[in-house]
């Protein structure tokens, strides 16, 4: 298993190009040839999902499959921002994780505004840029996600040439936390079929 911090997240840093899926997705590729890694199933949270997803589009050959969880794929799938107990707990871990975490522990709200940014209006793709994905994909969504609209995991899963949709029931955008067995019986289920177009 490889867990990636993408890049100004964690313990990555992060230079001055503005935020863009597609320059994860480059630095993740730049990541599998460090390592020497031919192919990977992926596995993406919110923000990871796209990036993986995009990677999946951009460079099949490496991807085994992506577990894309809790994410959008054009702006139209996000919910309006409303903020909750759940979201401002969740809000004060990642700051306390970064300021322990980060090359630049001061600039947190810096990050989140880049971030932001990048979020207002990526990803944007189309319902022929999904149907040219050809990856192995599983779309996955609590049944209560705060910031992704159900119907729009129905549409990826329905646009994406055999996609699998999974609602997780009783969870929110923070199934790993929430309901961690839950969330990781999918994911060993997920790992364990994704390398079977290549027995």
């Amino acid at each position: 298993m490889i867990l990636i911090d993408s890049r100004g997240h964690g313990r990555s840093t992060r230079d001055a190009q503005p935020y863009s899926y597609e320059l994860m997705a480059s630095d993740v590729l730049a990541v599998l040839d460090a390592l020497h890694v031919q192919q990977a199933a992926f596995i993406g949270w919110s923000d990871g999902a796209c990036t993986a997803l995009i990677l999946g589009r951009g460079a099949p050959q490496r991807v085994a499959g992506v577990f894309f969880f809790a994410c959008n794929m054009d702006p139209g799938g996000a919910k309006p921002f409303v903020p909750t107990p759940v979201i401002d707990r969740c809000f004060r871990r990642h700051r306390a994780d970064y300021e322990a975490l980060s090359a630049t522990p001061g600039e947190f709200d810096a990050f989140v505004a880049a971030v932001s940014e990048m979020q207002r209006t990526q990803p944007d793709y189309s319902a022929d840029d999904l149907a040219q994905i050809r990856v192995r994909v599983t779309i996955a969504i609590g049944e209560h996600d705060e910031f992704i609209k159900q119907e729009h995991a129905v549409y990826l899963a329905q646009t994406i040439p055999d996609a699998e949709l999974i609602v997780l029931p009783n969870v929110s955008h923070f199934a790993p936390l929430q309901r961690p067995t839950l969330f990781n019986g999918v994911i060993e289920r997920f790992v364990g079929t994704a390398f079977e177009a290549d027995d």
